[in-house]
């Protein structure tokens, strides 16, 4: 894995445009754009992009978007294939715990944008 690099922008929103979405027990994550220097393109096995948050939520650039327990799978280099076309959802037990994660993820989130802002 290696490091997401460094770029020169300040807000959550110029690095990228996304949604969380709440349902009753299910969040829904979907990209709508993201900011191409921050996009893993290399092979789906070799060196790609993570950042782990004080939390310990991942945010991850390799192949696909997802979101699953604890990761956010951002653009990776599938992001221009049917495969890679996609959204990604994550049942819960209750919308307590869907509504706990969802702050986790948004830390992660802002915590990755500090990283790679040098902000």
């Amino acid at each position: 894995m290696a490091n997401f690099p460094k770029v020169d922008v300040v807000s959550l929103h110029q690095l990228i445009q996304f949604k969380l979405i709440r349902t009753t027990k299910r969040l829904t994550f979907g990209i709508d754009w993201m900011l191409p220097e921050l996009i893993y393109r290399g092979e789906d096995d070799g060196d790609y992009y993570s950042f782990i948050a004080s939390n310990g939520y991942q945010i991850i650039s390799r192949s696909r978007m997802d979101i699953q327990t604890e990761r956010l799978w951002l653009l990776g280099s599938k992001s221009d294939t049917a495969e890679g076309a996609r959204s990604g959802s994550m049942v819960f037990s209750d919308d307590i715990k869907r509504n706990k994660a969802e702050a986790e993820f948004m830390k992660a989130l802002n915590e990755w944008r500090i990283f790679v802002t040098n902000d």
